[in-house]
This record gives structure tokens, C-alpha cells and sequence, in this order.
């Protein structure tokens, strides 16, 4: 019979997991573009196979989006997060031993995927075993994500100079096998239970439901595609995930190229980027709690969109601290969208859909963006045409705040 122990023994392997999870999914997608130009020289490696490595983040984060919902059906929740975890230790490894260009963009694209569907899959994993502390939660695991990714960005130059580029690529795989332990233990421990959780009265696991309509025919990802809040939050993380990739994949090559800084300079430039993420983590859960907070931060998000591209088009010698700090500012309305997944609606089911349909578009789009910009880099000789067409994106907030302000439940529209 399961104790009260039990139940929270349960409760804080989980929590430990988030914790660990979170560490380990963005070490790896933030210490490539820093260290590009240095494995670039040791792999006779050209802007256009950087804008190829740019564009496996998003994408592999699409397909992620795409494989999630069904994964999870077949082995649950813990299980898909258990094999995401396990794909970015072993594509981090790979990765660090690749000595060819495919292999390493094909190991990066195995990482980005599990790094997707972790995405994909942290919200639902906090509803489970968080329900009444769901913005706390989000709000420490996306600290702790931007700590991670932000930390290699701003030592990678330094580890690859002292170790070469393959231990500062590779050192990065000891997270991942140190967060799958708890999820293993989480998975035990549910699996032993499973007599007592067929009726669902005792599951103290189960999501904290408001009433409303809800069938199985809303869990099914084809048709989260009929909700409008649904596209809007995607719109919210396309502008996001357009600033973000591109700048990890290309911000240190277009401070060098542009504003003629150092290498290192142009790294610490993509660490601010990143690390904006821990404030944005802590405070905007906690802002956009408060009633009519959410088209504000949308719309302030837009207008570091055009100051952070537009100073990058126009000045980018002049302050690039400053752009960079708009940049990755853009980004606020990351952990708002996810915020607003699990708020806007009301069924587990729906939540891992939206999640997984959000995610996967947003990523698509960026991965679009990332590759395209690089090939009329190529084509072009300058990054003119591309922060033109950053600074535009802006443009996407228009219809997602006239589409969030009318604050509906997305099982409500469906």
C-alpha cells in the first residue's frame, strides 16, 4: 500500500528530475556557436554548414514536436522523458568526436531533438507533479535552463582555447547522465503503484482540473490547429525562437564580421543573450499571474525585436552589449508562452498537444529562418537582408495579441 512517504518520495525524485532536466537540456545548444569559428578552422567548416548547425536546433525541436504526443501515449510521460534525456548524452558525445562536418551536424540534430522534446514535455511533467505550484516551477526550470545554455556560451572559447574544442563540446554530456537517474527511480516507483492508480480517485498525481468540456477528441494534436489562443501562443514562441536560434547560431560570426570584435567578445555578447533568460524566468511567470499583463509583455517583447536587430543593422559597432541585451530580451515572451500553455487549458491531453503543437511550429519556423538567413549571407556577403528581416518579425505580436485578449480556454474552442 503506498504511504504518505512514498508519495512524497515520488514527488521530490520528480522535482529532483525537473531540476536536473533542466540543467542538461541547453549546455549543448549554447556552446556551438560560440566555439564555431575555432572547430570551423579544425573542420574546414564555411558559414553555410554554420547555417546548417543553426537550423538543427529548431528543426530537430520540430520533429520533436511532432513525435511527442504519440511517445508519450506508447510509454508515458516519464518514459519519453527518460529517452529524450538518453539522445542528448549520446548525441553530445558523438558530436564531440565527430570528424567530419555531416556527423557532426546529424549528432547535433539528435541532440536537438531530445532537447525538443524535453521542451515538449517539461510543462505536462510539472502539471503532474506540481499542479498547485505550476508558475513556481516553470519558473525555476527555465532559470535553471538559461543558466545552462548561458554557461558554456560564456567559457566555451576559453575551454576549447585550453582543451580544444572537442572537450568544450563534449564535457556537456555529464548532466544528461546524471538526470536520468531520478526519472529512473520515478518510473520504478510509479510502475509499483500501478494496482492502486487504476481507479483514478487515487492517483495523488492527477492533474488539478477546472470543469469544462473536454472529450478524447481534444487530446489529438491535428486538431489543436482549430483553436485560435493556440495559434496565437505559437506566434508568441516563433518570435522568441526566430531572435534566439539565429543569434546562437550566428551572433558571435555577425559581431566579428560587422563590429570587428574579438572573438571572445563575441561570445560574452551571446552569454548576455542567454543568461537574460534567468531573470526573464523568475520575474515574468510571476508578472504575467496578474491580470492584463500578457499583451504588455508581447508588446514590449516587440519592441526589443526592432531596437536589438534594427541597432545590429545600423550601428553594430556602436553598442553591441546593448543589442545584444534587446536581443535577448525578445525572449521574455518564452517562459510566457509556456505559462500560458498549461493556463489556457483545462485537460492534461490538451495541455501535451498544445505544448507539442506550439513548440513544433515555432521550432519549424525558426529552423526555416536560421537556414535561409545564412544562405543569403552567403549569397549576399553581408547580414544586411537578414537583420532587416529579424527586425520585421516583430510584425508576428499583431494578430497574437489581438487573439490573447480575448482570454479563452483552448478546450473551450475546440
Amino acid at each position: 500500500m503506498t504511504t504518505p512517504a512514498d508519495r512524497e518520495r515520488g514527488t521530490l525524485l520528480a522535482l529532483l528530475g525537473i531540476v536536473l532536466v533542466a540543467l542538461s537540456m541547453r549546455s549543448a545548444a549554447g556552446v556551438i556557436g560560440a566555439v564555431f569559428p575555432i572547430l570551423a578552422d579544425d573542420l574546414e567548416m564555411d558559414v553555410v554548414v554554420l547555417s546548417v548547425l543553426g537550423a538543427a536546433p529548431p528543426f530537430g525541436f520540430a520533429l520533436a514536436g511532432l513525435l511527442v504526443p504519440a511517445t508519450t501515449r506508447r510509454i508515458g510521460l516519464e518514459g519519453a522523458l527518460i529517452a529524450a534525456i538518453a539522445f542528448i548524452g549520446i548525441g553530445q558525445l558523438v558530436r564531440a568526436a565527430s570528424q567530419e562536418p555531416i556527423l557532426l551536424v546529424a549528432s547535433t540534430f539528435l541532440v536537438m531533438v531530445g532537447i525538443g522534446a524535453g521542451n515538449v514535455l517539461l510543462p505536462p511533467i510539472v502539471r503532474r507533479y506540481a499542479p498547485r505550484r505550476i508558475g513556481l516551477v516553470t519558473g525555476v526550470y527555465l532559470v535553471l535552463m538559461s543558466i545552462s545554455a548561458s554557461i558554456p556560451a560564456f567559457i566555451g572559447v576559453q575551454l576549447a582555447e585550453a582543451a580544444g574544442w572537442r572537450f568544450a563540446v563534449g564535457v556537456w554530456a555529464i548532466l544528461p547522465v546524471v538526470a536520468i537517474v531520478p526519472w529512473i527511480g520515478a518510473v520504478l516507483q510509479r510502475r509499483s503503484r500501478d494496482a492502486e492508480l487504476v481507479a483514478p480517485e487515487v492517483d495523488e498525481f492527477a492533474e488539478v482540473r477546472e470543469p469544462g468540456p473536454v472529450t478524447r477528441a481534444v487530446a489529438r494534436p491535428r486538431l489543436v490547429g482549430a483553436s485560435p489562443t493556440a495559434w496565437a501562443i505559437t506566434g508568441s514562441l516563433v518570435l522568441s525562437s526566430i531572435s534566439v536560434y539565429v543569434a546562437m547560431a550566428f551572433l558571435p560570426s555577425m559581431l566579428v564580421a560587422s563590429a570587428g570584435v574579438s572573438r571572445e567578445a563575441g561570445g560574452a555578447a551571446l552569454g548576455v543573450v542567454l543568461a537574460l533568460g534567468i531573470p526573464q524566468a523568475l520575474l515574468v511567470p510571476l508578472i504575467a499571474s496578474r491580470k492584463g499583463t500578457t499583451l504588455p509583455l508581447i508588446a514590449v517583447s516587440a519592441a526589443f525585436t526592432v531596437v536589438g536587430w534594427g541597432g545590429m543593422l545600423l550601428a553594430p559597432g556602436a553598442a553591441p552589449l546593448l543589442w545584444a541585451f534587446c536581443i535577448g530580451s525578445i525572449s521574455m515572451v518564452f517562459p510566457l508562452a509556456l505559462l500560458l500553455v498549461n493556463t489556457r487549458t483545462r485537460d492534461h491531453r490538451v495541455t501535451v498537444s498544445v505544448s507539442a503543437f506550439a513548440q513544433g511550429l515555432a521550432y519549424l519556423t525558426a529552423g526555416i529562418f536560421s537556414l535561409g538567413l545564412g544562405f543569403v549571407h552567403d549569397a549576399t556577403g553581408d547580414w544586411t537582408i537578414p537583420f532587416i528581416v529579424l527586425a520585421a518579425t516583430a510584425l508576428i505580436t499583431v494578430p497574437a495579441i489581438l487573439v490573447l485578449r480575448r482570454e479563452r480556454y483552448i478546450d473551450d474552442e475546440l
